[in-house]
């Protein structure tokens, strides 16, 4: 049930960022926002108290559910355009 966090973490990342247009600032955004929620729901879940290693698993899982949640925008995105121009 702890990692629920991590991912729920990446997909508001994403979904909060989306609306940043410049990419360079939207990458290292979400970067830094995935380290942070990361190592918050390492520290929430009390996993850094039995291994620091952790910390990289959690980090990974909220940049995983961004990139999953980007790619998903991107497909909804294109799709409402599509039917829009119809």
């Amino acid at each position: 049930m702890d990692e629920v966090f991590s991912v729920l973490g990446g997909i508001v990342i994403r979904l909060a960022t989306h609306a940043v247009g410049v990419r360079w600032l939207r990458a290292l955004l979400i970067r830094v926002l995935c380290v942070a929620v990361g190592a918050f729901a390492s520290w929430v879940s009390s996993e850094l108290a039995v291994s620091r290693h952790y910390l990289l698993v959690d980090i990974g899982q909220v940049m995983l559910a961004a990139v999953m949640t980007s790619a998903l925008v991107t497909v909804w995105l294109r799709r409402r355009a599509r039917a829009v121009s119809r």
